[in-house]
């Protein structure tokens, strides 16, 4: 999770930045404590795949950010 704590600390920065008082990151880690709930790629896989989808490939890495290419996989009829 050492790239987790380099996405915060990143993020501080930039927020720092624009908002130097520190109320408005403040604001924010409240809310990200609250609501997000980042996870690991391999388990977004696998729960894309669990839920009937097919990971193609990875279109675009952007510093912490991925972009995939999934379809959906049609059901069997019985």
């Amino acid at each position: 999770h050492q790239l987790h704590e380099l996405v915060k600390t990143n993020w501080k920065q930039l927020v720092l930045s624009n908002y130097p008082d520190d109320e408005k990151w403040q604001w924010i880690m409240e809310h990200y404590a609250e609501f997000d709930r980042p996870d690991d790629l391999n388990d977004q896989i696998v729960w894309l795949e669990t839920a009937g989808f097919k990971v193609h490939q990875t279109l675009r890495r952007d510093d912490y950010w991925v972009h995939l290419k999934a379809n959906k996989l049609k059901q069997k009829s019985h």
